[in-house]
């Protein structure tokens, strides 16, 4: 099937990089944590996902801003946008005011959303395999998987999944034993460290001007 861009770089920049936000998340932890989410739920969470994801990928018959919208609402509902928000900003967290806390978290979930799911388009009929679950400190659970592809070298990718009201969520993936959060919290602090808070709102905001935004729901 003819496609326009790698199918696997979509479905790692779609699912992976929207996720992959968020490896030092040990030191959020508090008094009202939740237990470790089981390993089967977690397993299954991020391979329900994964076929979700891959069945619109799959399928062309569908036009493509339906498929963008279904998959805004598969990451919506997989993911913990606002605690990979939080993590992203880290420490810059501290300087923002509740008014700008609230409207980074409405901006960033639309910069998630929008970006990524743009790059969706024909796939070509990679495979998704989770290999094992592993217990990862006190709160998460780690799903090793292995994306393969037609002709090319195999992807591992492992996602961080932690309970939020008994309910599992993805809040980070390493492809290639190389956690995303750090690229993104570096280029949001960089920005910080230029203009502040305001700044960020600032760039997230003509970033999102120039990539197709759903209304927000």
């Amino acid at each position: 099937m003819k496609h326009t861009r790698p199918a696997y770089r979509r479905l790692l920049a779609a699912l992976s990089l929207v996720a992959a936000l968020m490896f030092a998340a040990a030191s959020s932890l508090s008094a009202q944590d939740e237990p470790r989410i089981a390993t089967d739920a977690a397993s299954s969470h991020v391979q329900a996902l994964a076929n979700s994801a891959l069945g619109i990928l799959r399928d062309e018959t569908i036009p493509l801003d339906e498929r963008e919208a279904t998959f805004r609402r598969l990451l919506r509902e997989g993911f913990n946008l606002e605690a990979i928000g939080n993590l992203v900003l880290s420490r810059n967290r501290e300087q923002a005011t509740p008014t700008q806390l609230e409207e980074y978290h409405q901006l960033f979930g639309q910069f998630v959303l929008a970006r990524y799911s743009m790059l969706m388009g024909g796939y070509a009929g990679e495979d998704f395999v989770i290999l094992e679950t592993q217990d990862s400190g006190r709160r998460d659970v780690l799903v090793l998987s292995r994306i393969d592809r037609p002709g090319g070298d195999a992807i591992s990718t492992a996602w961080r999944v932690r309970a939020y009201d008994g309910e599992p969520k993805i809040i980070d993936v390493a492809v290639e034993n190389i956690s995303m959060v750090i690229a993104q919290r570096e280029e949001f602090g960089a920005v910080i460290d230029q203009g502040g808070i305001d700044g960020l709102l600032e760039r997230l905001r003509t970033q999102l001007e120039l990539l197709p935004v759903e209304a927000p729901s």
